[in-house]
């Protein structure tokens, strides 16, 4: 399950603008597999690998948006994105996911990751 899976997308813009390359290759990649947004290739990639996002919208465009994720995420190829453990940007600013940790020890532990 991932919770607010979208909220990483500002710091994205953010840290283009230091002249960071990962939201050129998102869009690069959102053409490619014909995402009309990065939000609606990250709710598809996540839905490809059956991780569950929990998302919130008010506006109707968005929700029907992230909705066509699922009709995306099928025809991504296993491997299409680098695998990452979600930690990446925790760590980048120097911080710790101990929510993510607990969670991925009990996974191991059911042998469900």
């Amino acid at each position: 399950m991932a919770y607010r899976p979208l909220a990483f997308i500002p710091v994205l813009q953010m840290i283009t603008d230091m002249g960071d390359t990962s939201l050129v290759t998102l869009q690069t990649r959102m053409v490619q597999a014909g995402a009309q947004s990065v939000q609606q290739l990250v709710l598809a990639w996540l839905a490809s690998r059956r991780i569950y996002p929990i998302s919130k919208s008010s506006n109707e465009a968005r929700i029907t948006a992230n909705l066509a994720a699922c009709v995306i995420a099928p025809k991504m190829k296993p491997g299409e994105f680098v695998e990452m453990d979600g930690n990446e940007m925790v760590a980048m600013c120097g911080g710790v996911d101990e929510f993510a940790a607990k969670m991925k020890e009990s996974a191991s532990k059911l042998n469900v990751a």
